[in-house]
């Protein structure tokens, strides 16, 4: 590992597309221009506050470019269903300055090196909202390694 500071791995769920649009944005590549993809994984938190009935959930941005994007959106269902495990560092985007002068400053996010569908694997390539997950269509996600090749 070159930079073993700045590596994380988190496994979670993509929000359910219908209810949250912004969730999952592709961009299909052409030319010499990658594809890019840019999601959230809502991960729950490992602690339940007192009195509260349920976990929390975190919302963790992450972007992706390449044949990496290509085969999950490809690959993954959109319904809500698609567990993922994400592998990558954490990066914080440019500044930058909008018409009005007021600066908009760089948020986190995981730029993804490694990903893989754990559930929710469309297989046929047709992951739509109505696509259903593995769990009840019996299609298990193969297991690739999708990152940089080394």
């Amino acid at each position: 590992m070159a930079n073993a500071r700045n590596n994380v791995t988190i496994i979670g769920n993509i929000p359910n597309l219908e209810k949250l649009s912004h969730a999952w944005v592709y961009k299909e590549g052409d030319g010499d221009k990658k594809s890019f993809a840019r999601g959230l994984l809502s991960v729950r938190r490992s602690f339940k506050p007192k009195g509260e009935q349920y976990y929390p959930n975190d919302l963790i941005p992450f972007r992706v470019f390449g044949f990496t994007a290509d085969y999950l959106d490809r690959n993954m269902t959109k319904d809500g269903s698609a567990v993922l495990a994400i592998a990558g560092n954490i990066q914080i985007s440019d500044n930058y300055t909008k018409d009005d002068g007021s600066v908009v400053y760089g948020q986190p996010f995981v730029m993804v090196d490694d990903a893989t569908i754990l559930e929710g694997y469309a297989g046929d390539g047709a992951a739509t909202p109505s696509s259903s997950s593995s769990s009840s269509s019996g299609k298990k996600a193969p297991f690739l390694n999708l990152g940089k090749k080394k």
